[in-house]
């Protein structure tokens, strides 16, 4: 198979493939009692669209976990991100189901 033969070839195997997004969403969240603390763990479900592979990852993240993600991100990719959104942080009712609502939402 000639070069040129073999970027035809590869060109059209890319056209037929799809493209791949993850999407993301908060399924649920709970309070984790702790012996000293109580906190909010929210459960991540992220799907791989455009693949073979149609099986669900499913982590569990507290809202520290995500401030320090999105800091990292800023750090690396500042201007492209400073306009996206963060939930703030509370120092009371951060266990009240409204703001866990909200923060699900904003999350």
């Amino acid at each position: 198979m000639t070069t040129r033969e073999l970027q035809e070839h590869w060109q059209k195997e890319k056209s037929r493939w799809k493209h791949v997004r993850l999407l993301f969403e908060i399924a649920s969240a709970r309070i984790e009692e702790r012996k000293v603390s109580k906190f909010v763990m929210y459960q991540v479900v992220v799907i791989q669209t455009g693949s073979f592979d149609s099986d669900k990852a499913v982590v569990e993240r507290r809202y520290s976990d995500f401030e320090r993600l999105q800091k990292a991100l800023l750090k690396r990719f500042g201007p492209e991100l400073e306009d996206v959104a963060f939930p703030r942080k509370r120092l009371t009712g951060n266990l009240s189901a409204e703001t866990i609502c909200e923060r699900r939402r904003e999350l």
